[in-house]
């Protein structure tokens, strides 16, 4: 696979381990997942730097030819009887470049790449091939050109240095270091902030929001207990509506502040309607009034409503005119036509 198809495809691999992340951590769980989607994003970000910063293919100098990444030894002239360019087309139509060092004698090469010594290794060779690709920013053509042009004048010869400064050096170690460190941050942060798509692969939920109900109940519960919030809050509705299995508050209030306690804003909002009612569990005004406002900040328009009731009416609180006008606010921002009238 070309190296650019390898970066697209590893990039599209990492964005679907993000965008179905809610669906694979139910089934993986939150280790796996983390360690798989950040191993590929480091992968992806060493990838992107070499594709911007190439590796060097040869070093040309009054000496000869340096191969650093393929051979130990430097190729003297002397050694070099031509150098050959060619150019083929794939079968996806991309364009291959490929340089032909041809030898004077057959010789024994010191291979760097363990998988060359162990195939070729103590074989003389006659002729050394390279790839030219994203390794070098010419054609293989140019390349011949700047190799003949070379190897008349020796010690005119342009040097096409593979090692840069020091302090070169470093700023690209720097640069690398940096891009790996922020790739690697982002499943974590997107698990953080919930990025991604709803649950797409649920059976329970889709039987449940299809009103199959009595199907979708022993399907929803594994994956509320794995940590789909989503199922522990269709749970929380069933049984604080009783519909497909027997009406329970208890349980309800257990299923919704565990779909709280990972973000679900509806849940939240459901849950401390329980604290402050004391439905299935201790009323508790002031913890309502937490729940409320953690699920108004998520995005509940009807939480921050609430809280503008309790504050205008002074259920189980002191009344405060300025509070309710906040968080009435809130809410009519949000579209809640109730806030707004």
């Amino acid at each position: 696979m070309p190296y650019a198809a390898t970066i697209v495809a590893l990039a599209l691999l990492c964005a679907a381990l993000i965008a179905f992340q809610k669906d694979i951590v139910i089934e993986t769980g939150v280790p796996i997942w983390i360690i798989s989607n950040t191993a590929a994003m480091a992968l992806l970000a060493f990838l992107a730097y070499r594709l911007l910063h190439p590796a060097a293919l040869m070093t040309i100098s009054p000496e000869g030819i340096t191969l650093p990444a393929l051979i130990q030894d430097t190729l003297k002239w002397g050694e070099i009887r031509k150098v050959e360019a060619k150019t083929r087309r794939g079968q996806t139509g991309d364009i291959h470049d490929r340089l032909i060092i041809h030898l004077k004698q057959p010789q024994d090469i010191n291979w760097r790449a363990a998988k060359l010594r162990d195939a070729l290794g103590g074989t003389p060779q006659i002729a050394i091939a390279v790839d030219v690709g994203f390794q070098w920013p010419s054609r293989a053509d140019d390349i011949k050109r700047i190799i003949r042009d070379a190897a008349k004048t020796y010690a005119a010869a342009p040097t096409l240095k593979s090692e840069t400064p020091a302090t070169s050096k470093r700023r690209h170690q720097a640069v690398l270091g940096i891009l790996i460190l922020a790739f690697c941050a982002l499943p974590t942060l997107s698990l953080i902030f919930g990025v991604g798509l709803p649950r797409m692969f649920s059976e329970g939920l889709a039987l449940y929001r299809a009103g199959d109900v009595s199907e979708a109940v022993p399907l929803l519960e594994p994956d509320a207990r794995a940590g789909d919030a989503e199922a522990a809050y269709a749970l929380g509705e069933l049984y604080l509506n009783g519909d497909g299995v027997g009406r329970n508050l208890s349980m309800s209030a257990g299923w919704f502040m565990r779909a709280a306690d990972h973000g679900h804003a509806d849940a939240a909002f459901k849950l401390a309607n329980a604290h402050k009612l004391g439905l299935g569990i201790p009323q508790n005004i002031e913890q309502a009034l937490a729940l409320y406002q953690n699920a108004s900040s998520n995005g509940s328009s009807e939480a921050a409503y609430a809280l503008g009731r309790i504050y205008r009416l002074g259920d189980g609180v002191r009344r405060d005119y300025p509070k309710a006008l906040k968080w009435l606010r809130v809410s009519a921002d949000k579209g809640f036509a109730p806030a707004e009238h």
